[in-house]
């Protein structure tokens, strides 16, 4: 959803390949991360409210199999498209408006989408898909880990990105929102198909250790420092005075910064009957 961006699906369709081909491989993760999260009923009123090219839609209708499908979007391009594929889509300016319009929904769906919205705007939007959720509904949310090793990468490669998000800044904007038992999940969940795929997992996986390590480091550092200012340890000795080998060891681990965690998923639940949302990947409890 970014209208201040014309030229917005230009700019997309050059970093993802749209073709049927490749638009069909994203539908085993899509399986994995959103099938158990959405409703049982095939019937279900479900929304996607900035579905862009409408990826997630297919996947929604061809292999999920639900009939009653929905979706909007501010980018006149990506709505072009989506309707290319026969899909219900529908181009609007404020995801408000037509929320109050055509409410309630069993499941609402922002992909990628809250990072987009600025300042002020994602309040409002959290706040009227709260309130557009049927009881027992729910919100499946997918937004940018600012806590990923390439999260400056994933904030910056696209200028319509207003933000990126932790775990608690999301926990925070959705319970401002009127959400309540969130909780964040992981979103790994993709097969290397090529050699090179397998070296990107490997790489990868190689710096989130690293990244980890790094965290485990800092939080040890500051337990070392809340000790020393507690008279519990003695300052560490002169560096020309010989050490212990551990102790060199947890001097070269202070070296290393914070850490990294996992894509993020969310689930929140509202109690007694109140609609819920799910940020990041969610189920609802009735």
């Amino acid at each position: 959803m970014c209208a201040d961006y014309p030229v917005y699906f230009d700019h997309y369709a050059r970093q993802n390949d749209l073709s049927d081909q490749v638009r069909r491989r994203l539908w085993s993760a899509y399986s994995i991360l959103y099938l158990r999260l959405l409703p049982e009923r095939k019937d279900a009123r479900i929304l996607d409210l900035g579905c862009g090219a409408g990826l997630l839609l297919e996947w929604l209708r061809d292999r999920a199999g639900y009939l009653n499908l929905y979706g909007v979007d501010s980018d006149q391009g990506q709505v072009a498209f989506a309707k290319k594929l026969g899909l219900r889509v529908e181009q609007t300016a404020d995801p408000c408006v037509w929320l109050v319009e055509h409410q309630p929904f069993d499941a609402i769906v922002m992909k990628d989408v809250l990072e987009h919205l600025p300042r002020g705007v994602d309040e409002k939007v959290l706040a009227t898909v709260f309130q557009s959720l049927s009881p027992g509904g729910c919100l499946l949310l997918t937004v940018p880990n600012a806590s990923a090793a390439f999260a400056a990468r994933k904030r910056y490669n696209d200028l319509t990105h207003y933000r990126a998000y932790t775990e608690y800044s999301l926990i925070y904007a959705l319970e401002a929102a009127g959400f309540s038992s969130i909780r964040v999940l992981g979103e790994d969940c993709w097969r290397p198909g090529s050699f090179m795929g397998a070296l990107r997992v490997g790489v990868k996986a190689v710096v989130r250790a690293w990244r980890r390590l790094e965290a485990v480091a800092e939080r040890l550092r500051l337990t070392i420092e809340s000790l020393r200012q507690r008279d519990v340890l003695r300052a560490p000795p002169h560096p020309r005075e010989r050490r212990h080998p551990a102790l060199r060891l947890v001097h070269v681990a202070l070296l290393l910064g914070q850490g990294d965690r996992c894509g993020h998923q969310v689930s929140a639940s509202v109690p007694n009957g109140i609609p819920g949302i799910l940020p990041a990947l969610v189920d609802q409890s009735p």
